[in-house]
C-alpha cells in the first residue's frame, strides 16, 4: 500500500507542475502550488516509512522493494502520461520529461531507504522545477 500512495504522490508532482504551467486561471495556478507543497510534504513523510520499513530488510530485500517500486511507477506513469497526454504536451512534457520528473522526486526515498539508516535532511521542494 505505501508503494501504490507514494506513486501516486510522485506522479502528482509533474501532473500538478504541468497543469500550473498551462492553465490561465490564477486560482488553479493557486490550487496546483498548494498541491505541489503539499505532495512534497507527503513524500518526505512516505521517505521516512520507507526507511523504517527497510529496517528489517537485507540489501537483497531493500533491492527488490526499489524494483517493484520502480515497476510500479513505471506501469503508472504509462497511464498518467497516456491519460492526460494533451495537458503535458501542452506543457511541453515529452513522456520521458514526465518520467524524469517524477523519478527525481524519488531520489531522496531511495538514498533514504539504502542509507545505513542515519537521518537525512531532504527538501523535496528542491525537486519541484
Amino acid at each position: 500500500m505505501l508503494v501504490t500512495l507514494t506513486s501516486a504522490e510522485l506522479l502528482a508532482i509533474p501532473f500538478y507542475q504541468a497543469l500550473h504551467d498551462v492553465t490561465q486561471s490564477p486560482a488553479l495556478k493557486a490550487i496546483a502550488t498548494q498541491v505541489l507543497r503539499d505532495e512534497a510534504q507527503h513524500l518526505e513523510f512516505q521517505a521516512d516509512n520507507f526507511a523504517l520499513c527497510a529496517r528489517s530488510r537485507g540489501d537483497l530485500g531493500k533491492m527488490v522493494t526499489i524494483l517493484l517500486h520502480w515497476i510500479a511507477m513505471g506501469m503508472a506513469s504509462i497511464l498518467v502520461y497516456t491519460l492526460h497526454a494533451k495537458l503535458f504536451r501542452r506543457a511541453g512534457l515529452s513522456p520521458l520529461q514526465f518520467w524524469s520528473i517524477a523519478f527525481r522526486a524519488y531520489e531522496p526515498i531511495f538514498k533514504k531507504m539504502t542509507e545505513r539508516f542515519v537521518p537525512i535532511e531532504t527538501d523535496l521542494r528542491a525537486y519541484l522545477r
